[in-house]
């Protein structure tokens, strides 16, 4: 079985929804909530996540319009971290994919103060009033853009449920496999590849208590 898994799935590209920020050094200066829970919320609700640090989002990553991409991905929607602290450069360029009409989300707490000499608390304010303008943690949407970018500010710790709600139901970003019917008790998880021109899912129950679990999904592909 672990022979067969790994042949379907090496190779090719692997295809997730969000690019996440990763906190880096920011976790050693400042206020911080870690990134572990809002990840796992993501897979909860079939999204899935590649954890970008501050140098690959700055100076690696590309932005085409409405997607991020970097190597052989791309992106639909960027997550910031919750932290206070955050370098200049990453911030704005958040603002520049919002402006060409990305997604862009928040959570817990937006940051306050700079990493970058030279940029100061009032540059990073600036910004995220660009981005949020006046904003507190909701499920709503806080800002559009002109190009069609949408900004939210999600409490720190929001349900599977409500990031389908707001990433499904508002951004209009739907997962290329979708639960359409079925209890997952927020334990099925997905992974998808792409290779050889075919995509490949890896569709995983993780809840083993109890009776074998019926579910119909709606794929893309």
């Amino acid at each position: 079985y672990n022979n067969r898994l790994s042949l379907m799935l090496t190779g090719g590209r692997h295809v997730a929804d969000v690019a996440f920020v990763h906190m880096g050094q920011s976790y050693h200066v400042g206020a911080k909530q870690r990134c572990e829970e809002m990840t796992s919320a993501l897979q909860d609700a079939q999204f899935d996540c590649d954890w970008l640090n501050y140098d690959a989002w700055e100076n690696d990553s590309t932005l085409n319009g409405k997607t991020i991409k970097l190597h052989k991905e791309d992106y639909r929607v960027l997550m910031l971290p919750a932290v206070e602290v955050i370098p200049y450069p990453a911030l704005a360029k958040a603002k520049q994919f919002f402006d060409n009409g990305g997604t862009v989300v928040a959570y817990g707490m937006l940051p306050s103060k700079s990493a970058t000499l030279g940029r100061y608390s009032k540059d990073i304010t600036e910004l995220c009033e660009a981005i949020w303008g006046v904003a507190t943690q909701s499920l709503a949407r806080c800002k559009s853009s002109p190009a069609g970018g949408k900004s939210y500010f999600l409490p720190a710790r929001p349900t599977p449920g409500e990031l389908q709600q707001v990433l499904t139901g508002d951004a209009g970003i739907r997962p290329a496999l979708e639960v359409t019917a079925g209890d997952t008790s927020h334990w099925l998880h997905v992974l998808h590849r792409r290779r050889c021109g075919r995509d490949v899912f890896l569709v995983c129950n993780q809840n083993h208590e109890g009776n074998a679990r019926r579910f119909t999904f709606r794929v893309t592909a």
